[in-house]
């Protein structure tokens, strides 16, 4: 495992743009705990030397507008990983004007809280695709 693991981190440039950021956590001998992570959600060995496409998804039951959404995260994730990337889906905050119209909390919530987790989540994590 140590032969492929290395072979395919030698296959691109450590600078690659197309992974700039998941080479800094999952690249070289000390991230191997990082890497050991990452198995038991589907990795593969060489799913190490491709980039990590972030998906974010709002799929919840809270409100029946998300109730498909991860049925298109999940078409976006074999696009991404037909296209050589590895594709990581992730949530993030769900908020129903429906619901929560007309409530002191509902402009908090959409001017606050749902841009910031999705901004946290992304900047913290491994994903290459940022824009």
């Amino acid at each position: 495992m140590k032969t492929t693991l290395a072979a395919n981190r030698k296959s691109k440039p450590p600078g690659s743009l197309l992974r700039a950021h998941s080479s800094i956590v999952l690249d070289g001998l000390q991230r191997a705990p990082s890497r050991a992570m990452l198995y038991p959600v589907g990795f593969k060995p060489e799913d190490f030397s491709k980039p990590v496409i972030g998906i974010a998804s709002s799929w919840s039951m809270v409100t029946p507008c998300n109730m498909h959404l991860d049925k298109l995260a999940r078409i976006a994730e074999a696009g991404a990983n037909e296209a050589g990337g590895k594709a990581i889906i992730f949530d993030t905050i769900t908020v129903s004007d429906g619901i929560s119209m007309g409530t002191d909390e509902s402009s908090t919530l959409f001017q606050c809280l749902r841009p910031s987790p999705l901004t946290r989540i992304i900047k913290s994590a491994i994903v290459n695709s940022r824009k």
